[in-house]
């Protein structure tokens, strides 16, 4: 799997500079984010078999915890989660969800299309407006094609960025 390859190559390299400063708690933090990229069902809802890069990352994680290091991330998914969304601002009366593939450059969405029937009004301009500078290295010009969900509630509306496959 290809998401496991690269984020396990990140987190190999944060992991020797974590180990080398002697910080076991940020490096077990970044094994468990790195094992939890990876979805544990198929979208049939079939459990996957671990990888054999899946299974050494939760050995090297098993052998930090044994060592007495104490993971800072409170639940890994939830942080995963927390790092993709994006808040659009306030809902000011919208309410519901849709779902957009978007093509981002130099921190910005320049060209979203709706990829389902639902729609929250004013989701586009929202969208327009968003910052995702955080997701590109500086000076980058990368374009990065995504999926998006946007969700409207109570007060605020939000976009959530759909994990890479």
């Amino acid at each position: 799997m290809r998401t496991i390859q690269s984020v396990s190559t990140v987190v190999s390299f944060i992991f020797q500079r974590t180990r080398r400063g002697g910080n076991k708690s940020a490096a077990l933090t970044a094994y468990e984010l790195a094992i939890a990229t990876v979805p544990e069902y198929n979208s049939l809802g079939v459990r996957n078999e671990p990888s054999a890069k899946q299974i050494q990352l939760r050995a090297l994680a098993d052998a930090l915890r044994r060592a007495g290091a104490k993971s800072t991330a409170p639940t890994q998914r939830t942080k995963l989660l927390e790092l993709r969304t994006i808040s659009l601002g306030a809902a000011d009366g919208r309410s519901g969800q849709a779902e957009y593939r978007l093509l981002l450059k130099d921190g910005k969405a320049i060209k979203l299309e709706p990829t389902g029937s639902n729609s929250v009004p004013g989701a586009p301009d929202m969208i327009a407006k968003a910052n995702f500078s955080s997701f590109f290295p500086v000076g980058s010009q990368a374009a990065v094609v995504r999926t998006a969900y946007v969700n409207c509630h109570s007060a605020v509306c939000g976009l959530i960025l759909g994990p890479l496959k």
